[in-house]
């Protein structure tokens, strides 16, 4: 193999690993993506407003 040739499959190696990469990342923002929108679906609750469970199970209240 010619310098020339190894030049060329490490460049072709290093666009290939490159696109392999960026495929990578889109699928990981889209299953994000996907698990986002369910999750932005819930309550909006602030820590105060909660309930204490406790509280609602006590009779003597």
């Amino acid at each position: 193999m010619s310098p020339e040739q190894a030049d060329h499959a490490v460049e072709l190696n290093s666009e290939q690993h490159l696109r392999t990469l960026k495929l990578g990342f889109h699928a990981l923002a889209g299953i994000s993506l996907a698990a986002a929108l369910p999750a932005s679906r819930l309550p909006k609750y602030r820590p105060d407003e909660v309930p204490d469970p406790a509280e609602e199970a006590d009779p003597a209240a």
